[in-house]
């Protein structure tokens, strides 16, 4: 028999959520009766993973990404030192886009495949070929989606369609007693903007029916400790109409089933109009869970949102966020990149004015700078116009800005952030800034002081939201730079006396998870 492991990571804290490709993969080799284990890493120690891995398996599969990336490059050198018959395979998003920079980084030859896109029918095909004692290299020289040294010419990824396949296994949201489930829904986008490399991996898109994803979260309800679902699909409403019809759908059902649970999701803002019609289904989506929605909203001018080539209007994304405030969905979750190589003094002083408008609070929206994916329409077009700095992916899949800025006033303005507010500083608020909304707006309704809980969760929020206003206008409607270089610490000071204050409500929030959900830290 051959034995394979499934290996995926996760070193945040907060909701620790599960791997669901993983989990695709798993349930899919079930239904063939290939014997599979998963191994979720909760540590980014080495020695601590090791423990976890059985190196006298067959096969090792990894989830590889940016972040993990030297993680797992030093555990296959462990594996292969320990028994250097194991058949090392890579996977992932990540990987099918950028598998050529991750084949020619593995300078010891550590990976022996890489699987481009859904890896369910290439994995059951790799197994195959090992139980048969076959030449494993051989044998998939024809298939179109396993790549390796030497053998990257005309490959592509494979994408199934999400509604053929069966759900996802669940071993790891049943063993850890996980709150939080994902629901792969679909897979694909309708949209086409210019920085996505979703079309690099999905070319059309498919979706599960209204039926089918109830089903899977009523068993989810039922057999486990789920209870917040979070759709993978880049967008809830596509394809259209259709999904607003599929959105309707759902909510029913799950009213009918008086199932007490919590949704987050993605959505564009050019779905929702501010139509009757509309207003009602955000008001079903309320009675039914729908507590957080995170809206592509990107930009607050209309030259940056064609430059991105996004299907909405500035009006679009304001009527967005009014209508879904409206109706009580939080939407403060919400895409959004300040600078892009073709920003001016003009389109950076707008985007403050709609951040401001809009109360924002999040350093990260303040201070993001677009990473040109390789091979999207942006990128392209950065080339064309000679403003790729350096042509490796590899640096641009760090989320390394190796990008020139056509304005020189905003280059200055990009040095600065780039100076000040590098990922670990952002990284800091970040991560406060996303997970006690989602916290909170994702279980204030199963707690007896929930309104209390999004009273205090308001009030950090306008604090913040002042503090960034009041420091921002001086670098993007001001433009001075000097001014900002000067005050930086007292204004770093300021975000970490509040930053203290989300992490006592954080603690306060997930001491209420374990009391009311019996959820596991």
């Amino acid at each position: 028999m051959i034995r394979t492991q499934l290996v995926s990571s996760s070193f945040e804290d907060g909701l620790m959520l599960e791997n669901i490709g993983i989990g695709r993969i798993k349930s899919y080799l079930d239904k063939y009766g290939k014997y599979v284990e998963v191994v979720h890493l909760e540590s980014p120690k080495i020695e601590e993973c090791i423990k976890d891995i059985d190196m006298s398996c067959d096969i090792i599969g990894l989830s590889m990404y940016s972040n993990n990336l030297d993680l797992l490059f030093e555990l296959a050198k462990r594996a292969k030192n320990i028994n250097p018959n194991i058949i090392i395979i890579c996977g992932s998003k990540f990987v099918t886009s950028f598998y050529e920079d991750v084949l020619e980084r593995d300078t010891s030859n550590l990976i022996d495949l890489i699987v481009l896109g859904d890896g369910e029918s290439a994995m059951l095909k790799i197994i195959e070929l090992c139980e048969q004692n076959a030449d494993l290299k051989q044998g998939l020289v024809n298939e179109v989606n396993i790549v390796w040294k030497n053998n990257t010419l005309d490959k592509r990824p494979v994408v199934l369609n999400v509604a053929s396949l069966p759900w996802p296994d669940r071993s790891y949201l049943i063993k850890n007693q996980r709150v939080a489930a994902l629901i792969a829904d679909a897979q694909g986008c309708i949209g086409n903007c210019s920085f996505c490399s979703v079309k690099d991996y999905h070319k059309g898109w498919d979706g599960r029916t209204a039926e089918d994803i109830f089903c899977e979260i009523k068993w989810l309800h039922n057999n486990t400790n789920a209870r917040f679902f979070i759709f993978t699909s880049g967008s809830f409403d596509d394809p259209g109409e259709k999904g607003k019809k599929k959105i309707e759908e759902l909510c029913k059902m799950i009213l009918d089933e008086e199932l007490k649970i919590s949704f987050r999701c993605f959505m564009r803002t050019e779905s929702f109009k501010d139509t009757d019609q509309d207003r009602t289904l955000l008001m079903l989506m309320k009675q039914a869970g729908f507590n957080e929605v995170y809206l592509g909203l990107e930009s607050g001018n209309e030259e940056d949102l064609k430059i991105f080539n996004k299907r909405a209007t500035l009006l679009d994304n304001e009527t967005a966020l009014r209508i879904f405030k409206e109706a009580d969905i939080y939407v403060g979750s919400f895409g959004f990149i300040m600078l892009n190589p073709y920003s001016t003094s003009k389109s950076l002083r707008e985007n403050y004015y709609f951040l401001a408008k809009q109360n924002e609070y999040k350093v990260f929206n303040y201070t993001t700078q677009i990473i040109a994916y390789k091979n999207t329409q942006l990128y392209e077009r950065m080339l064309k116009d000679c403003l790729i700095a350096s042509n490796s992916s590899a640096q641009q899949y760090f989320g390394i800005h190796k990008y020139k800025y056509m304005d020189n006033k905003v280059a200055s303005i990009a040095d600065f952030l780039k100076e000040n507010f590098n990922q670990d500083i952002i990284g800091v608020y970040t991560r406060n800034a996303y997970l006690l909304p989602t916290l909170i707006h994702s279980f204030y309704r199963f707690w007896d002081d929930g309104d209390k809980r999004r009273d205090q969760l308001n009030s950090l929020i306008n604090e913040q939201a002042t503090i960034l206003k009041s420091y921002f206008y001086h670098l993007y409607v001001e433009q001075n730079i000097e001014y900002c270089k000067s005050n930086i610490s007292f204004f770093i000071s300021q975000l970490n006396e509040l930053n203290k204050r989300f992490d006592v409500l954080i603690t306060m929030c997930f001491k209420r998870l374990v009391k009311h959900h019996k959820m596991k830290l």
